[in-house]
């Protein structure tokens, strides 16, 4: 029920044409006292009303409050009221809480469901039973093909012994028997026929390699010594370079020391061998090509280091050139130093303290040159030579470490620069992650447990019980140069 019996209002322009309709005289700017009934029935105004369930005290907009009397008769402060005013209502008017429990209203859907379905109640007819058992079947039936077909990617269609796919590498269909499917999906292999072909074991991307070498120079393929294999030979020029697939070249198929192993199989038959990996030739194929150019000779553009200008490099500009040309990517570095040849960056040397992700602490005087690189298909003869000469004059370091990664170099840079072999590292390792290799500082036990993972267990458990494998380099060539 409404408690307020007067309401104080001041007319405006949205009360006028209402308060006119019922009669009163007033204009705009008028205060004036009326009764809560003689609001508009829209009105947002508040007036003081008690629960005619629970007799608390509320303050409800007018439009609410009338809404509540429509719908029954009297005033209800929430849901739970108006529940249990509703059941009231029932009971005065039919003797229980709601009218279908009723007798009368027993009998009469009783006799309907018997004159439609045969049976006192549409659960027990046959209709009922038939239509459930169908509904039953055909649901496993589509919880069963829901969960099979989640398994498979780029479903185009199915056969009854083939499925019909769509393959992301080749931007095209192709079919494949189910057996065969199911072989190839739990290896975690493309198992696309025409990308990886049926009893073949070079894939489109090895043969695109293959194909880019051997139109630079003369190869022979699948060049063998004993029973180690070399994917492409130079011939004539003793390099050998290998395309690693990142499934069948992870320790779930090969040892820790397979690519090292390699390596230095065929150094001592006098072949330098170059690692490919295939996650390279995926996201960084211009640098793959550009390097193997290099190596084999046939970079055109050539530029003289006398004719350029040393700069020190901001370091959104260093790791823009880095990240372009140099196949490790972009790292923090302290001092970065470009050659610049008629305005434009073609060569970048840095250099940093030693890293403490290689296991280094810092020494007073002592710095790593961390990356060195040209521009893309562009030799800078001396450039390497004058930036780190420039180094030298200028910070005058006690020593200078630095790192030959064996996958691509023997080192000569190095020693054309006055550095002192030390020794070959081990071979890092690498998880991969979506067809990528991630660094293994990423990786660290502290930080996986840091993620919530087992604290009693090494970084390796957790990470095969992720199902995410390593893979191994060949290793690098540590040199130090002695001022």
């Amino acid at each position: 029920m409404i408690i307020t019996k007067e309401i104080n209002i001041k007319v405006n322009g949205a009360h006028l044409k209402h308060f006119k309709s019922i009669g009163l005289d007033v204009k705009t700017g008028d205060q004036i006292t009326i009764k809560p009934e003689q609001l508009s029935n829209g009105s947002n105004i508040r007036v003081e009303c008690k629960c005619d369930v629970c007799g608390e005290i509320k303050t409800p907009k007018y439009k609410r409050y009338l809404k509540s009397i429509n719908n029954g008769g009297y005033y209800t402060c929430s849901p739970k009221c108006g529940q249990e005013k509703t059941k009231n209502t029932f009971k005065k008017k039919y003797g229980a809480d709601h009218h279908f429990q009723t007798e009368e209203s027993k009998n009469k859907i009783k006799e309907s469901f018997i004159k439609n379905y045969g049976a006192t109640h549409f659960s027990k007819s046959e209709v009922y039973k038939n239509e459930r058992v169908e509904k039953i079947q055909n649901k496993r039936r589509e919880t069963i093909e829901s969960k099979y077909l989640e398994k498979i990617d780029n479903l185009v269609s199915i056969n009854d012994d083939t499925f019909l796919l769509f393959c992301d590498e080749h931007n095209g269909e192709y079919e494949i028997g189910k057996k065969l499917f199911h072989t190839r999906k739990p290896c975690g292999i493309n198992p696309c026929t025409i990308c990886n072909p049926i009893n073949e074991q070079v894939s489109i991307k090895e043969k695109e390699f293959r194909n880019f070498i051997s139109d630079i120079k003369e190869v022979t393929p699948n060049y063998r010594i004993s029973n180690k294999e070399i994917d492409v030979l130079v011939n004539g020029m003793n390099i050998g370079f290998e395309f690693n697939g990142l499934h069948w070249h992870n320790e779930k198929y090969k040892e820790n020391n397979y690519h090292i192993d390699k390596t230095n199989f065929f150094l001592n038959e006098g072949i330098q061998l170059i690692h490919i990996y295939e996650d390279d030739w995926d996201n960084k194929r211009e640098i793959v090509k550009s390097r193997i150019r290099n190596i084999l000779g046939c970079i055109d553009y050539k530029l003289y280091a006398r004719k350029c200008n040393i700069v020190e490099l901001s370091p959104k500009k260093y790791k823009e050139f880095i990240n372009k040309n140099h196949i490790q990517g972009s790292v923090n570095a302290k001092i970065k130093l470009g050659l610049e040849y008629e305005g434009e960056l073609v060569s970048v040397m840095s250099f940093g303290k030693k890293r403490k992700v290689l296991g280094q602490s810092s020494e007073e005087g002592v710095w790593e040159m961390l990356r060195f690189c040209n521009k893309l298909n562009t030799i800078v003869v001396g450039g390497a030579s004058k930036l780190f000469k420039h180094f030298i004059k200028t910070y005058k370091p006690k020593e200078v470490i630095s790192y030959a990664d064996r996958s691509w170099s023997m080192g000569n840079l190095y020693k054309k620069l006055g550095f002192e072999f030390l020794y070959d590292t081990k071979p890092n390792y690498y998880y991969i992650i979506d067809k990528i290799r991630f660094y293994r500082y990423n990786f660290r036990k502290d930080k996986l447990v840091s993620e919530g993972f087992d604290p009693n267990k090494s970084e390796r458990e957790i990470m095969l019980e992720r199902g995410i494998y390593r893979i191994y380099d060949s290793g690098s060539k540590k040199y130090v140069y002695r001022n």
